[in-house]
């Protein structure tokens, strides 16, 4: 049960414990010196290791309770995605710090005046970050150290630890560095449809070139990884999501297409599991090229349904779907 706390409530409290609201959220009532009575907000949960721990949301003074609500519902999501909202709270703030830092530092500069130390450590960041996703893809998980990451990107280890304190933090980076290289091909592939193509069908054939290249390759080999690493899993889980987030956000934006539909989201769904089934067995050589049309074709003709279904659906010139 949830929302059992009323306002009102939460205000006369004066008794020193704590109280549900329900989804994991509690009211936490503290009597201090001389009587002063605080009221705080709690998320409490049993992270994946076992153990109970508790997430402090805000002073009642501050933080609402609509408020304290809506920061729950968001602990208890990163919580199904086996990460410990503590640790992924304190991830997220110390990179917005790092990216207000340097919009403040830009700012005081101007963009155009970075200074080529800046530039060749961007530059540095981006090739130890290629340089893994090598790694990855040729080597089993566990031997892909910061060692051999550094020989593959031509850096020092030193300077590989200046941007990457430690092997987590390289492959936590590699993995969002992944998952963007993919977000790139896509935009990159909707904005270059050509004049008077059915974009669904452009989409699919794109799709299905970019199933044999490089970066969905590595993610395989970091999906058998995973079986037998719960920490890689978990943020292979959690990326994926955000992943899958944008590019849903970009087909609708773009061509209409809303997943968010049911009918659309289940045709949609089988479209893309059939393709990634297909280009496992285009890898292992299950499948001949004289079956890819066909199912191709097939796949096509599900993604139209979905266009027909969609009460979002739209032709953005100049592409045009086929009926």
């Amino acid at each position: 049960m949830q929302n059992l706390l009323s306002a009102s409530q939460v205000e006369n409290f004066t008794t020193r414990g704590k109280y549900a609201d329900g989804g994991n959220l509690y009211l936490q009532v503290q009597v201090q010196k001389k009587g002063r009575v605080t009221r705080s907000w709690v998320f409490r949960y049993m992270a994946a290791d076992g153990r109970r721990r508790e997430k402090g949301l805000g002073s009642c003074a501050d933080v609402s309770l609509a408020e304290a609500r809506s920061k729950a519902a968001a602990c208890r999501e990163m919580v199904r995605d086996d990460l410990d909202p503590i640790e992924e709270l304190q991830r997220q703030s110390k990179a917005f710090r790092q990216v207000a830092a340097l919009a403040f530092k830009e700012t005081q500069a101007g963009p155009s005046k970075r200074s080529r130390q800046e530039l060749k450590s961007d530059h540095t960041r981006t090739v130890v970050l290629d340089a893994a996703l090598e790694c990855f893809g040729l080597l089993p998980h566990p031997e892909v150290t910061i060692a051999v990451v550094a020989e593959r990107a031509g850096v020092s280890k030193g300077g590989i630890q200046y941007h990457f304190p430690s092997r987590r933090d390289l492959l936590r980076e590699a993995v969002n560095r992944l998952f963007e290289r993919r977000l790139q091909a896509y935009r990159s592939d909707l904005d270059n449809v050509p004049y008077g193509t059915a974009v669904t069908d452009y989409i699919i054939d794109k799709h299905w070139k970019h199933l044999s290249e490089p970066e969905f390759r590595i993610y395989q080999e970091l999906l058998l990884a995973s079986r037998s690493n719960p920490e890689l899993r978990r943020l292979l889980v959690h990326r994926y999501k955000a992943f899958m987030r944008e590019w849903n956000h970009l087909s609708l934006t773009s061509f209409g297409w809303n997943q968010a539909d049911p009918e659309v989201g289940i045709l949609g769904s089988i479209a893309q599991y059939l393709m990634d089934g297909m280009a496992y067995g285009w890898s292992a050589g299950q499948l001949n090229l004289g079956e890819v049309g066909p199912l191709l074709d097939f796949v096509k003709s599900l993604m139209r349904q979905g266009m027909r279904s969609s009460s979002t659906s739209q032709i953005v010139h100049p592409v045009t779907e086929s009926s």
